[in-house]
């Protein structure tokens, strides 16, 4: 063991004495900045010194690293305060840790120079087998060894130290590279370095994963194949099978088929728009002109058949697939038009509780009055009503017209032919269609408390009951017709929409 000096018996060297004069802005930058470094080091100021602006402690940092820091922390004043601080503290344009803090900047050299009189790799780690288990280093373990092999601190100074070697984000404990730093020979420092990654290696799963990106460096060189560097043809087989190039491959189809259904959807939907003017009334006049309220693919292909247009623009498969998310094999207005389906849902709902049905308001007696109203115009017909009037109609009746968007969509999607008029059929249509519950229920905070305490009671956490019961086919996003599944199978009776 070598003797290394107390904290009591240790000198300054004499060309670490002065700290150069600061202004009294600069010196308040400088507490600001040593607490703001001490709470991202969880009290450990040579913790946050090497995260944040002195990785492998070369004491050489530069005003652009002190004003990301600066950034990063929320240092009031920002770059321009440490700017102003960097040119009062800092001497050869870069600033050390003495110029931060004196009494931090010894216990940091004291600690590097007795670690560069020892071998901290097998002080700390014994052997090779014990670095292949992935032993990690706690702070009594760290404190009991640096003190046998005699380096003296006190419990506080101990933790600085620990802090300075552990700037792992989980900060559970020191490993083997995270003592690299204190080589000070850079070419013993990167021998160690792949030593180290070679022992790694010997776990399967770290193997696995230095083969697959070796893999993916010699495909992305973009050789050719006879070219030396080239990935060999027999061994590709190997690579390829690797669980992470598998996943790459299998995450890669995904978001192809992603950008291919939402592609397919979008074409469609504006292809709709500009030729029917609105999803609704194209689902009314083309796709189901039978008032079946359900579209089948056999369906779709058959409308696909008629508008030549459409055929060359949009992928039938990728559509449907969007479409028809659940795989019914058939789909309702509310997977085509979302939107226009909720005001037409909420106002069913609205009239069916008010006059008995939609189609009851055109018996109504303002209805009647602004059929023979109109007729005092141009407009002589009494079976169809005009927008304008149709609209004075619902507000008597109570229904809020105030908001501009739902009135737009509600109109547009009741005027089949678009010529600006609303008749009987039409709300006997919308009569006709049986919405799901969901589409026009109001938030329920206590059928969400309910049904949140009968998971509770089943599951011993939400993720496994999120994976087992809602969402089975790991989609990450669950239906409607999963969720009443689910609901059904814990036996949930209250408000499912």
């Amino acid at each position: 063991n070598i003797p290394i000096p107390t904290s009591a018996a240790w000198k300054m060297p004499e060309s670490c004495v002065a700290e150069g004069t600061l202004t009294l802005k600069a010196s308040n930058t400088r507490t600001q900045l040593k607490k703001l470094l001490q709470e991202r080091g969880n009290g450990s100021l040579l913790r946050a010194w090497r995260s944040e602006l002195d990785s492998d402690f070369s004491q050489c940092v530069s005003l652009e690293d002190l004003q990301k820091c600066a950034n990063s922390l929320g240092l009031p004043g920002g770059e321009a305060a440490a700017k102003l601080f960097f040119e009062s503290a800092s001497s050869g344009g870069v600033l050390t840790l003495l110029d931060l803090d004196k009494k931090a900047a010894v216990l940091a050299t004291r600690f590097k120079r007795w670690a560069t009189g020892i071998q901290p790799r097998q002080v700390f780690f014994e052997s090779d087998d014990v670095l292949m288990r992935g032993k990690v280093l706690s702070l009594p373990d760290f404190a009991d060894i640096c003190r046998r092999n005699g380096f003296e601190a006190s419990d506080v100074e101990m933790a600085d130290v620990f802090g300075f070697c552990d700037i792992s984000e989980s900060m559970d404990g020191i490993r083997a590279h995270d003592l690299l730093f204190l080589e000070p020979d850079p070419v013993v420092r990167e021998q160690e370095e792949q030593r180290l990654k070679i022992l790694r290696m010997g776990q399967r799963e770290q193997k696995q994963e230095l083969m697959a990106e070796v893999f993916q460096q010699d495909r992305n060189r973009g050789v050719s194949d006879r070219h030396r560097l080239a990935p060999r043809p027999w061994q590709a087989r190997n690579f390829e099978q690797l669980p992470k190039i598998v996943c790459e491959k299998k995450q890669d189809w995904q978001l192809q088929e992603e950008r291919r259904t939402e592609q397919a959807r979008a074409e469609f939907l504006l292809y709709l728009r500009k030729s029917y003017g609105n999803e609704i009334r194209a689902w009314r006049r083309a796709l189901d002109p039978t008032a079946t309220y359900r579209l089948t693919l056999t369906q779709l292909r058959k409308f696909f058949h008629c508008e030549a247009g459409l055929r060359d623009c949009v992928d039938q498969g990728a559509l449907w697939r969007s479409l028809d998310k659940d795989s019914l094999g058939s789909i309702g207005m509310e997977d085509l038009a979302p939107q226009h389906c909720s005001v037409l849902a909420t106002f069913r709902q609205f009239m069916h509780e008010r006059v008995g049905s939609c189609s009851a308001v055109w018996d109504h007696a303002v209805a009647l009055d602004a059929c023979v109203g109109q007729r005092e115009g141009l407009w002589k017909s009494t079976r169809k009503l005009l927008l304008q009037p149709f609209i004075r109609v619902l507000k008597e009746l109570g229904w809020p017209t105030s908001h501009a968007d739902s009135r737009s969509q509600l109109l547009a999607s009741l005027d089949f032919f678009g010529c600006g008029f609303v008749s009987r059929s039409d709300l006997e249509w919308l009569d006709g269609w049986v919405p799901p519950e969901w589409i026009y229920a109001e938030p329920d905070e206590e059928a969400l408390s309910e049904l949140q305490a009968l998971v509770r009671k089943k599951y011993a956490h939400p993720l496994s009951a999120w994976r087992s019961l809602f969402d089975r086919d790991d989609s990450n996003s669950v239906s409607w017709l999963e969720f009443s599944e689910a609901c059904e199978k814990l036996r949930f009776k209250g408000n499912l929409g």
